[in-house]
Parts: structure tokens; C-alpha cells; sequence
């Protein structure tokens, strides 16, 4: 995508194949096809691993790379008590939205902390699901070995590491513990039990680092929010794929040949490049509509033939296209688009047998 978010391009690889080992075909294949110019290189945390780095380096392109999540971990401190830089605030009410600081270099990279108020709602909405299905896990834990079904304490450390292990971005903010308490009287076996808690610092720690997220640059010359706002482009390419795979019905792909694959691949990129095309002129004249809303409005308007046979086996068409609707024709005003004027064929035919008596049927109506 360029800034603004036109497709400019696009490739077809393998399933197969893991994000982080597309790079360096990938680095050559851009040198290819766009030649020495400028260019910064945005990539998501998925792609970017020690290997990959290093490829990345090496190309001496341009580069704002996100690190791992938990890279920002180090940084707690500054997080809490550095000084960040608003971006971003709300209209109505001054929230900052997007803050960023930069906590130093590595390696020759500048190191910037991103403070997305977006993304902390996200994150934290993500993790109190996350918690709640953990809580209930343990709670039902808990109550079977408090009604003795479970009474083997190896079984019931097993237990506890599949509950641990099935919610492994929650587990690290709990600690659970498996006591053996010593029997009433010597015919009785020792009894086992279970308790859990919140852990304070880590859930506080956990809660200050949401939302935030480190960024990784060798760009020296550009402003903190510059940077910023350039890995955001990504954001484009995020909601262009969800546009491609659901409102262009890109998937699923059931094509046995790579170039019949390939050929549905661009078949569905021109077709985003024309519904880009639709919201952009849409927006230049005055209209805030997206593009799936612009597709919706649009589907209503409709285009019918209605065939006409007559008793010498003649065929009339008709084409007839639907009264667009006050909301219809709004959009179709903002794209400067004129419905086209329906068409009226008569295959090859005398046109003086027209005027003769049971040319139609009686049932013909016109």
C-alpha cells in the first residue's frame, strides 16, 4: 500500500510458509520491482525474529519494526514515570490517544514506546476474557478437590499445569498452590487443597503495559510521531486483506493449479483497487460513507432484460433498470456516476411485419 492506502501490489506464497521466512525473498523482490527509491520498511511483530533482523540490515533499507510485546517489560519504569509525547487527543474531551517516548538506542536502532489508548481498550478486553475463562477453570479445580473427587496430588499438579498451560497470556498473573494438610486422626489419609490468587504487582504491571508497545527504527532523521505515524500505514494493509477476504469474498480459495490461484488472487486486487477508488471519490466530494456501506447502498440498484418472443419466433429485449432510491441516488450523485440509458434490441427482422396482424401473441404485453 502507498501512504494513502492504494494498492500498489501484491504477492502469492506458498501456504506453507512461515511469515519470517518470506523476508529475504521478499527485500528482492521489492528492490525489483520498485528500484532504488526511497522507501521505509514496516513490519509487524510476527515477522520480525533475530535471523530476520539481520536480513533486514543488510538490505540498508529503511525500517520501523514492532518488537515482541513482552519487549516493553523492561521499560515499566518509563512507562510510569517517563515523560511521553501526545500525538494524538481527543476532540471533545483532550484524552491523549496516542502518546510516544523514546527510551534510548540498540544496536544503532532508535527505541521508541508507543502509548495507544486504542489499543489498551483492546488489550484489556482481550485479557478480562482471558481471566474469566481462567478464574472458572480454577474455581472448578478448586471445588473438586475440596468435594474429594480429586484426591491424588500428582493428578492434581497435572491439573493445574494443563489449566495454567491452556491460558498461557493470563497464567503469569496467578499463583496457585496445592497444600497437603495432615489427616483428623490416623484411620484418615491426608487431605489435599487448592488455592489460588491474583498476584497485585504482576496484575499492576500488567495493567500499566497494556496498550503499549515498543518500536524499532534505524530512521535517525524523522520526528518520534513521524515514525509512528509511517508503522501505522500497516493498519491499512490490516483492514485491506479483512476487506479482501470478506466483502470481496477472497476466501475461501479452492483452486488445485498456482496460476488458478493466482489468477482469483488478481481478480479480488482489482476489485479492492476499484472499491479503494469508490470510497476515496466518494469522501473528495463530501460523503463519509466506508466502502462496504457504498456496496450495500449500491447492491439495491439493479439491472433487468425482460425478453419478448413473438408467434414467428422473433425476440424483443427490454432493458430496464430500477428507480434508484433517495439514498441510492445520493451516492451515485457523490461518485458523479449516471445510471446508463436502457438498451432496446429487435433480432434481425422485416420491420414492416411489425405492422402485420399477429405479429405477438395475445398475451404479449408492451
Amino acid at each position: 500500500m502507498d501512504r494513502e492506502g492504494y494498492p500498489v501490489g501484491y504477492e502469492v506464497l506458498p501456504g506453507n510458509t512461515r511469515d519470517e521466512k518470506t523476508v529475504a525473498g521478499m527485500l528482492d523482490r521489492l528492490r525489483t520491482r520498485f528500484g532504488a527509491t526511497e522507501r521505509t520498511l514496516c513490519m509487524d511483530r510476527g515477522m520480525v525474529t533475530a535471523e530476520s533482523l539481520q536480513v533486514i540490515r543488510a538490505s540498508e533499507v529503511d525500517y520501523v519494526l514492532a518488537e515482541r510485546r513482552t519487549a516493553s517489560q523492561q521499560y515499566a519504569e518509563q512507562v510510569k514515570a517517563g515523560e511521553w509525547k501526545l500525538i494524538r487527543a481527543d476532540e471533545d474531551s483532550g484524552e491523549a490517544l496516542v502518546e510516544v517516548q523514546e527510551v534510548g538506542e540498540e544496536e544503532g536502532d532508535r527505541l521508541i514506546l508507543v502509548r495507544s489508548q486504542g489499543c489498551r481498550q483492546k488489550e484489556k478486553g482481550i485479557h478480562d476474557r482471558q481471566f474469566s475463562g481462567l478464574a472458572a477453570d480454577l474455581k472448578r479445580l478448586e471445588e473438586s478437590v475440596r468435594q474429594g473427587r480429586l484426591v491424588n496430588a500428582q493428578k492434581i499438579d497435572r491439573r493445574i499445569g494443563a489449566v495454567l498451560a491452556r491460558h498461557p497470556g493470563i497464567s503469569r498473573r496467578v499463583s496457585v498452590v496445592r497444600e497437603t494438610m495432615p489427616a483428623p486422626d490416623a484411620k484418615q489419609r491426608p487431605r489435599q487443597v487448592v488455592h489460588w490468587q491474583v498476584e497485585p504487582q504482576r496484575e499492576d504491571l500488567a495493567g500499566d503495559l497494556e496498550g503499549v508497545y515498543l518500536l524499532r527504527t534505524n530512521v535517525h532523521g524523522a520526528d518520534a510521531g513521524q515514525v509512528w505515524e509511517d508503522y501505522v500505514t500497516l493498519v491499512r494493509v490490516e483492514n485491506a486483506f479483512r476487506t479482501m477476504k470478506h466483502d470481496l469474498r477472497l476466501r475461501p480459495i479452492c483452486h488445485h493449479l498456482p496460476e488458478r490461484a493466482e489468477a482469483h488472487v488478481l481478480f479480488c486486487w482489482m476489485a479492492y483497487a476499484m472499491y479503494w477508488m469508490l470510497q476515496r471519490m466518494h469522501r473528495r466530494h463530501g460523503g463519509r460513507l466506508t466502502g462496504r456501506r457504498l456496496l450495500e447502498i449500491l447492491r439495491g440498484i439493479q439491472l433487468g432484460t425482460i425478453c419478448l418472443h413473438t408467434v414467428q419466433g422473433m425476440k424483443l429485449e427490454l432493458e430496464r433498470i430500477s428507480l434508484p432510491r433517495p439514498e441510492e441516488a445520493e451516492v451515485l450523485h457523490s461518485l458523479r456516476i449516471a445510471l446508463p440509458r436502457p438498451r432496446q434490441r429487435l433480432q434481425r427482422v422485416d420491420l414492416a411485419l411489425v405492422e402485420q396482424p399477429g405479429l405477438f401473441d395475445q398475451n404479449t404485453r408492451l
